[in-house]
């Protein structure tokens, strides 16, 4: 297996009372070794509901109806939303870890943040009380902050702080891929550099990949090497990113792009008109949306498109990849 994660036509659906809700359809997409992939999308479109499925943190009401989930740990590649609960709780947090979504808000009032890091070890593996105090203090040096930080309260730090917190718990085991969802929302552009240089450093210093996720499209132009543009549960368009974001395919990633302010434009920022498509009806989900929408994009789901440059694009408009 030459990627540490490869995602095969992963579909989640919500029960509900009236009709149960594909919230996630058809999504396939790979992390190499040491690669930094971007999900990007507005809010809604299904990047949380992607990663808690391949963690298995779906609420009660989801569920996993297809797909395959292969990471390739510590004990060789296995398919993570197939796996039995006891392997997987072994798996979580030593192979695989997450910054969750609102993050600063994670950590344990009442226990001194050393305790919590120890804790992310002690419950995974045997190690001595050197050895992991050793481990909490590289990692600390890693994410930039001070060693007297162990005998702080999450009340004592500020958001940026807790956000390395966060960053610093998910890579006490050296897992081979941690998932950062939303790592800079919430805080200011000061403080989202540094914490996405902390990623940056974290893949360079100890190889692990990453995948994250958040809504701002030009900090991803600056961290990510790939990136994966989702809307309503699907993903629309994949590819380095460099190319996706001056040669976008795909309407809707144009949108997202053209959707961001530019200093010293005069030209506001575009806004997209139409309502968001019923993810139960067929055809393209973002025709309601598309300035270019023509009939075939209510009839028939969109061709999935190789670009010319690597990746993908499922758009019924020819544009040459």
């Amino acid at each position: 297996m030459s990627n540490i994660l490869e995602v095969t036509d992963l579909e989640v659906t919500y029960r509900s009372r009236s009709a149960d809700l594909v919230a996630v359809q058809d999504v396939s997409f790979s992390v190499g070794r040491g690669e930094l992939v971007g999900l990007v999308g507005e809010s809604g479109c299904g990047k949380s509901t992607t990663i808690n499925a391949l963690l298995r943190l779906l609420p009660r009401a989801g569920r996993v109806t297809a797909g395959m989930a292969l990471l390739d740990g510590h004990a060789g590649p296995l398919d993570l939303l197939s796996v039995d609960e006891k392997r997987l709780r072994d798996v979580r947090w030593r192979d695989i870890a997450i910054v969750p979504q609102g993050a600063m808000n994670s950590l344990n009032p009442v226990m001194p943040v050393g305790k919590q890091l120890a804790d992310g070890v002690t419950a995974h593996r045997d190690a001595s009380t050197p050895e992991v105090n050793e481990r909490i203090s590289e990692l600390l040096n890693l994410v930039g902050l001070a060693e007297e930080t162990t005998g702080r309260y999450a009340h004592e730090l500020s958001g940026g702080m807790k956000q390395r917190v966060c960053i610093a718990m998910a890579l006490m085991n050296r897992p081979a891929l941690v998932i950062a969802d939303e790592a800079t929302s919430a805080l200011d552009v000061i403080v989202q550099r540094l914490v996405a240089q902390t990623i940056l450093d974290a893949r360079d210093k100890m190889g692990t990949s990453f995948i994250v996720i958040g809504h701002d499209i030009g900090l991803m132009a600056q961290l990510v090497d790939r990136i994966a543009v989702m809307y309503l549960g699907r993903i629309v368009e994949t590819g380095p990113v460099i190319d996706v974001l001056t040669d976008p395919k795909h309407p809707y990633t144009e949108l997202l792009l053209a959707s961001v302010p530019e200093v010293g434009k005069e030209a506001p920022a575009v806004q997209s008109g139409g309502l968001v498509a019923s993810p139960v009806t067929g055809g393209c989900a973002f025709r309601e949306r598309c300035p270019e929408a023509m009939e075939v994009c209510a009839a028939e789901t969109p061709p999935v498109r190789r670009r010319s440059g690597g990746g993908e694009f499922a758009c019924h408009l020819d544009r040459h990849g």
